[in-house]
């Protein structure tokens, strides 16, 4: 069999979104010019899926090329997550995983490596986490760990 090559999907539409809110540098990086039209206003949105054409023309999306996740319909980053709990004064280390469950499911799994002068309880990393994030975006999970690579 020979190798396709793989691509970034892109999708354009004749609607389109006025863009992200003070977030210039994901503005530039998401949406670009479309290379196949000289209209500086045609604008080509990256969706982070990626994919490759098959030899019958149809398209094959196998997954995304950042580790963005969609949990009950939410689209999640987990290193936003793992950013947000990074910042305790407990946590020395984490990070967030998105992990499936015995029926398949997707559900948030952190981390996390206490600092040596305290240990924090899962209760208050919730309830730090929930001060900072949505609700859809606070770990299921949490995995005390006493060292990390």
């Amino acid at each position: 069999m020979r190798h396709r090559r793989t691509w970034r999907n892109r999708a354009a539409h004749a609607i389109r979104t006025l863009g992200y809110i003070d977030a210039d540098d994901e503005q530039r990086r998401r949406f670009v010019k479309n290379p196949l039209r000289d209209d500086a206003e045609d604008l080509l949105y990256f969706t982070g899926d990626r994919g490759r054409y098959r030899p019958d023309g149809a398209i094959d999306i196998f997954g995304r090329g950042d580790d963005q996740v969609k949990i009950n319909g939410v689209r999640v980053e987990p290193g936003e997550v793992a950013a947000a709990l990074s910042q305790h004064a407990a946590v020395a280390a984490c990070t967030v995983l998105a992990r499936s469950d015995e029926r398949d499911e997707l559900f948030l799994a952190a981390y996390v490596v206490a600092t040596a002068a305290t240990h924090p309880t899962v209760s208050e990393l919730r309830a730090y986490l929930s001060a900072r994030l949505p609700a859809a975006l606070i770990p299921s999970a949490f995995v005390f760990l006493t060292r990390c690579r």
